[in-house]
């Protein structure tokens, strides 16, 4: 079935489940309608809307609408499973909406998913919560395939099952990195005085250096380099005040040797000179 087909029959109030296997790739596209890709064997490249993941087994990607996306196999044979469906499958009045969130919103699920990525939310199961994820995915295949009388219902039943697990997930991620992140600031503030490299903080947090620069902004207020600069002149100031040092002594502690650019920093923080604050 094309992509238009199955859009045509998924605004008429329907849902789709496959299992399919990528060899090679897939084709980049995107589609009026929600995805919940999972992958169930193999591994491989998944783009979506331009960031690359590495995928394998366990991965389960929700793909709202207008999200462009493909599967590559890095070799080994990636399969597939696909549940699609479109808001109005879940209620009529909703015929009219192209956003997963107004899912959420109608079955009193937007407080789960307040604060999670709009575009497509990509989460990695295992063990107990990999396995209840495949079991979904059979029975869903196995209703769809069948047909018997009620299958819509139990489908909307799973779907709704699979929602909030893929958000449960999300949440736990969430909160290790956050704990992640707490501990990196906690080095920071310890290591202020020493060189810091934001890609191996982002590394160690899990995030990609663009999303950890995001991240560490919305906790402080400022980007890594003010972060450090003011925690710099903080202790130069307290050591203007309490002892007899040298500011050029007290630059070097606090981190800087080149008094130039010491200066500059602690007059842009401080609003004074360091002459002028001592």
């Amino acid at each position: 079935m094309s992509i238009t087909d199955l859009e045509t029959a998924l605004h008429m109030g329907s849902a789709y489940i496959n299992r399919c296997v990528v060899t090679s790739k897939t084709r980049y596209h995107a589609h009026n309608f929600v995805e919940i890709a999972y992958v169930a064997e193999g591994v491989g490249t998944h783009t979506v809307n331009g960031v690359d993941h590495q995928t394998s087994k366990g991965d389960v990607i929700l793909i709202n609408y207008d999200i462009p996306h493909e599967f590559v196999s890095n070799g080994e044979p990636l399969l597939i499973y696909n549940c699609i469906f479109t808001p109005a499958y879940f209620n009529a009045t909703l015929s009219k909406s192209r956003d997963f969130f107004d899912i959420t919103d109608h079955f009193l699920l937007s407080n789960l998913y307040t604060n999670l990525p709009t575009d497509y939310i990509y989460v990695t199961s295992h063990g107990n919560d990999n396995h209840h994820i495949l079991n979904i995915y059979n029975r869903m295949l196995q209703e769809f395939t069948e047909k018997q009388i009620g299958y819509r219902d139990i489908m909307r039943g799973y779907i709704i099952e699979l929602l909030v697990i893929i958000c449960r997930l999300k949440l736990s991620v969430g909160s290790n990195r956050m704990q992640k992140m707490l501990e990196i600031l906690e080095y920071v503030n310890e290591h202020c005085k020493e060189p810091l490299k934001l890609e191996q903080l982002a590394d160690f947090a899990g995030f990609s250096a663009s999303h950890f620069r995001r991240v560490f902004k919305s906790i402080t207020g400022k980007n890594l380099t003010q972060y450090v600069q003011t925690l710099r002149v903080e202790e130069a100031c307290r050591l203007l005040k309490s002892s007899s040092m040298s500011v050029e002594h007290i630059a070097e502690e606090v981190g800087y040797l080149d008094m130039k650019h010491f200066y500059s920093v602690f007059k842009r923080v401080s609003g004074k000179t360091p002459k002028a604050f001592r």
